[in-house]
């Protein structure tokens, strides 16, 4: 069984030494700073390195734009954009097209000014057509999901701080398998015990309907031990997503405890390029241990809970993770104003 984790990009010395890599740190610098006109426009953009030599901005709960540098040898660059590079039935999603029409085809790294200029324009007029549930919801003015995803990477990842617990690495985190049918193979065990404890008599009219995990991690992050962290993330107003998070976020545990070994190197390189990028900060480095991960760690984090905390479902959760032979963490967060703190489930 073969495994990978390759976000990251290839022949990074040898881009770095013709002086390709401080092109991309530039354009990536300049998404960072955006004024974006949106909600919380520090969130507005939060970047990661993908498979197949790609960058991803994403905008809360969606891709704006790849940016691909398979090319990044040869100092060339491109974009695509699934869901707003073309135009649609509404005025603004027009301007959002021709914007992109401006990105396409193959650019000349080293005219990286210019190009960061039509970078910023396509995610302005692209951020006026993106749909409220993958930020902040415009008749309820309140944070959705895809906005926490987007916070919490970017707190706790680019603008990460020593004293802080989590480094977030990476968001929406796979385990790549080949041949890809021995992925089902491999998280069937472990997805197997989590049917279990749905199926014991005490849970199983809260089971009723409920879905089968995925194998997308919200959230790869190093605690300050130098262990891997599996995070989960939930929003305060779902609630079996809360109840039933202590086995999604054990199920990701196991699979990455697993694969330590073939996971290890990639994820070292991974960080490392991203502090180059930018991405993250220097002190990164210092969590990364040198002989390579030895321990994983699941954690349930629940986002905006304040408004939620007469539901029943921290009871459930707590009853869920007692069942487990490794429980998980469980945390919630609350805001002081600006800042967010953790703090325990209520029971």
């Amino acid at each position: 069984m073969s495994v990978r984790y390759e976000r990251h990009l290839k022949d990074f010395e040898v881009s770095k030494r013709a002086g390709y890599i401080s092109c991309v740190a530039e354009l990536i610098a300049a998404v960072k700073n955006l004024d974006s006109p949106c909600h919380c426009p520090q969130y507005a953009f939060d970047i990661h390195l993908r498979e197949k030599n790609q960058l991803m901005i994403y905008h809360g709960g969606t891709c704006l734009l790849t940016v691909d540098l398979s090319r990044l040898l040869e100092g060339k660059i491109g974009f695509t954009s699934k869901s707003y590079g073309r135009a649609g039935g509404q005025e603004r999603s027009k301007g959002c097209a021709e914007a992109f029409a401006s990105l396409k085809g193959t650019h000349d790294l080293k005219d990286v000014g210019s190009i960061s200029t039509l970078v910023e324009r396509f995610l302005c007029e692209a951020l006026a057509t993106v749909n409220g549930k993958y930020y902040i919801d415009a008749t309820s003015a309140k944070n959705s999901e895809g906005f926490w995803s987007s916070r919490l990477s970017i707190d706790y990842g680019r603008n990460w701080c020593r004293d802080q617990e989590w480094l977030i690495v990476d968001r929406e985190s796979v385990i790549g398998f080949k041949p890809r049918e021995e992925k089902r193979d491999y998280y069937a065990l472990f997805k197997a015990e989590a049917a279990k404890v749905k199926q014991d008599p005490g849970f199983a009219r809260w089971a009723a309907g409920s879905k089968e995990f995925g194998d997308e991690l919200d959230f790869l992050a190093i605690g300050p031990d130098q262990e891997l962290l599996c995070i989960e993330l939930k929003h305060g107003c779902n609630a079996s997503g809360i109840y039933w998070g202590p086995l999604q976020a054990t199920v990701y545990a196991r699979a990455y405890q697993g694969k330590l070994s073939e996971l290890s190197g990639a994820i070292a390189t991974m960080v490392s390029q991203k502090v180059e990028l930018g991405l993250l900060p220097h002190e990164a480095q210092s969590r990364i241990p040198a002989q390579g991960f030895t321990r994983v760690h699941g954690i349930l984090a629940v986002a905006d809970a304040d408004p939620y905390l007469k539901s029943d479902c921290w009871r459930r959760a707590h009853l869920v993770n007692d069942r487990l032979s490794s429980p998980v963490t469980m945390v919630r967060s609350t805001s002081d104003g600006s800042a967010l703190r953790w703090l325990d489930f209520p029971q």
